[in-house]
């Protein structure tokens, strides 16, 4: 087994089994690696309670709703790209919209962050599908 695919194998392991939530009955999460490294998420891609400061794997789409709510995060690096239902991003600890989902196809919540970002700072730097909560 070559080295890439081992570690592809523990990162499924250890977290994409765990974060990927189907987002109905009837569906089958799933993920696809890219040629670039990335990864495309089919379902519910759902980060809570874990001690990093950024993900340690780089999404580039999201098929389905994206909730990280970690107090340890503190940048958006390796967000996905595009989100096709809701992000959650409250309980963070950004400083900066940089990284921030080009592309978001409903809400955006930003609860309890350590920095307020206005609607329009969050507007000019992504296309959001629905409103944005605080």
């Amino acid at each position: 087994m070559k080295t890439e695919e081992f570690k592809r194998l523990i990162i499924e392991e250890m977290y994409l089994k765990k974060w990927i939530l189907p987002t109905d009955d009837y569906m089958i999460p799933s993920w696809n690696w890219n040629e670039d490294g990335s990864v495309d998420v089919k379902g519910y891609l759902k980060i809570e309670g874990y001690n990093f400061s950024k993900l340690p794997i780089k999404f580039r789409k999201v098929y389905g709703p994206f909730n990280c709510e970690s107090p340890t995060i503190l940048t958006m690096e390796n967000f996905p790209e595009e989100i096709s239902g809701w992000f959650g991003c409250s309980s963070n600890n950004f400083t900066s919209l940089k990284c921030l989902p080009k592309k978001v196809g409903a809400n955006v919540y930003f609860h309890s962050t350590v920095r307020y970002f206005s609607e329009i700072e969050i507007r000019n730097k992504c296309d959001v599908g629905g409103v944005i909560a605080y």
